[in-house]
């Protein structure tokens, strides 16, 4: 985020301090928030070459880049999908669509970061580690996609990868990262690109394993990602978050502490490597208990059967998971760069709008946030109108002395 600066300045200054003031301004320190976006996604059978799929991805995209844009967004992260049965990366938006899509939001003017993400036929893919010939195939395809990603111009961060919790601990997979990052490197050199950096989005519960630390000391690396599906309501007090409704201030100051702790945490982990940290991805669905199980989209299974109000429609308490996690990074964008939101709704990212289209008590298990959501993406949108570019102090006394000696 640029800094900017008002020249004001008593009548009987020197003529040219307000021009020296500029450019002394371009070279002082500021201390600023972490940027603040949203992550935009579509799913594996969505692409607008695939003549099954209704849906046009791209347009859905650059309605949310617009959308972005009109709420005063500076920074967008595409999440694109892939699917792996037995190996076999195929689906999701392809790379021509997902360049195009950068393309569309560096002209206007947001920052750009990739994130490729994939289901399996076997879970969550942080558990995927396979062996032998499904392994070859895998690293083969996986390989080959995230260097054709890499190819697309125009983007300020680019993740090899995100939650791959299995893999980066394995070491006998530190081979296969070596090689993708310098797959990426050499992408990047081919295309004359010396702007966008490399990271990987590492799980909120796995960034200070080995594994981890060993593909951080990477010298490919460049920031550290973050996928940050923290709880912050423990199991023994669920009942403090029971009903739905606006939290307590009690509960909100909980929620901070929490996420300045693992803040804290993350910095200290962040700080052997000498690398920036992106929360890639912060999210939760409008129901209770959220806070419990933020990666979740039924939060009320981690709570016992008889809790009140277990799936109940909460917007609430997703505004208070994102307003807490801002307010927690305050003053923190020295070490962490940006945070961005799971996810800008548009009709591919698993569920369109609940009051326009469903109605309140419908569609809710979407973790889609939109401005008028009544939840998360309402407070972002409020937020984001507040956000302006920082002003720095400057000491004209020091500034005119200067000029008076010469």
């Amino acid at each position: 985020m640029l800094a900017s600066f008002a020249c004001a300045y008593p009548p009987d200054a020197p003529a040219d301090a307000c021009q020296h003031m500029m450019q002394t301004a371009g070279d002082s320190q500021t201390v600023e928030d972490p940027v603040v976006g949203a992550i935009v996604t579509a799913f594996v059978a969505q692409d607008p070459e695939n003549a099954y799929d209704s849906y046009d991805v791209l347009t859905g995209w650059r309605n949310a880049v617009d959308e972005l844009h009109s709420i005063n967004a500076t920074e967008v992260s595409f999440a694109v999908f892939r699917q792996v049965n037995q190996g076999v990366v195929s689906g999701g938006p392809s790379v021509w669509t997902v360049s195009q899509a950068v393309e569309y939001a560096v002209e206007k003017d947001l920052s750009v970061t990739i994130l490729p993400l994939f289901e399996t036929d076997q879970g969550w893919r942080g558990n995927y580690d396979p062996v032998g010939q499904e392994q070859y195939v895998f690293q083969t395809q996986y390989a080959r996609w995230i260097t054709e990603l890499a190819a697309i111009d125009g983007v300020d961060r680019f993740n090899i990868g995100s939650e791959l919790n299995a893999m980066v601990a394995n070491p006998n997979n530190a081979g296969f990262f070596q090689g993708l990052l310098q797959s990426v490197e050499q992408t990047f050199i081919a295309q004359g690109n010396t702007e966008t950096r490399i990271g990987y989005a590492a799980n909120h519960d796995a960034f200070t394993n080995s594994g981890h630390r060993t593909l951080f000391a990477q010298d490919e690396i460049d920031f550290i990602g973050i996928s940050a599906y923290r709880w912050l309501t423990a199991a023994d007090d669920v009942q403090s978050v029971a009903g739905v409704g606006e939290v307590s201030e009690e509960v909100f100051n909980s929620f901070v502490r929490n996420w300045t702790d693992f803040l804290d945490e993350v910095e200290h982990a962040a700080a052997e490597f000498d690398l920036p940290v992106v929360l890639q991805e912060v999210g939760a669905v409008q129901q209770n208990y959220a806070s419990r199980a933020p990666w979740s989209v039924a939060p009320g299974d981690w709570v016992d059967a008889g809790a009140e109000d277990r799936y109940a429609f909460d917007p609430l308490e997703q505004r208070a998971i994102f307003e807490s996690v801002i307010t927690a990074l305050e003053g923190r964008g020295d070490v962490f760069e940006s945070v961005t939101f799971w996810t800008w709704e548009h009709q591919a990212s698993r569920g369109r709008r609940t009051t326009d289209v469903l109605g309140t008590q419908d569609g809710f298990e979407s973790f889609a946030i939109y401005p008028t959501d009544g939840g998360g993406g309402e407070y972002l949108t409020e937020y984001l109108s507040t956000v302006s570019q920082p002003v720095d102090v400057i000491n004209l006394d020091e500034i005119f002395a200067e000029f008076e000696v010469q």
